[in-house]
């Protein structure tokens, strides 16, 4: 929960100052900005929200999209355990199964907005579940587009 909150307290003040032109979203942060938008991401997760806390931090994230709109990104599709792997549209959900990582969609997206970025700050580890071996895609997660892409400045770990 502190290290949600400590997402939540900087998000805003960053693209409000224009210290970041955009904040790409993973993880729990990327799931409650999802139910923020109304979406019902299903049982499983629903059961990490409820044991971790984590509706108190829907109107947060809420007002945030209301307020920086196409600024602050969030998961378009997502990886799930299901059966070994399965990847959803976030238009798609709910699903009985826990999410565990960005869908393939979302990388490429978040990669593309990586490429054009002057500067790239990371907030925490990027290692998703599928590149942690829990899944498997065969795909990029997030941290290796950063480090494969050499249009942008290397980036800056928090």
């Amino acid at each position: 929960g502190a290290k949600i909150m400590d997402a939540f307290k900087v998000i805003g003040p960053v693209l409000q100052r224009g210290t970041a032109d955009k904040v790409l979203t993973q993880g729990l942060v990327g799931q409650i900005l999802l139910k923020a938008t109304g979406t019902h991401l299903g049982e499983a997760n629903d059961q990490v929200f409820e044991a971790k806390g984590l509706d108190e931090f829907i109107p947060t994230a809420r007002q945030l999209l209301e307020k920086h709109g196409e600024r602050v990104l969030y998961p378009t599709d997502v990886a799930v355990d299901a059966d070994g792997r399965r990847i959803m549209n976030a238009d798609d959900l709910p699903v009985s199964a826990p999410i565990m990582d960005l869908g393939p969609q979302t990388i490429e997206l978040y990669c593309g907005e990586i490429a054009d970025a002057g500067t790239v700050f990371m907030n925490g580890p990027a290692l998703s579940a599928s590149s942690a071996g829990a899944i498997r895609f065969r795909r990029p997660s997030a941290s290796a587009c950063t480090t494969a892409l050499t249009s942008c400045p290397p980036p800056v770990g928090g």
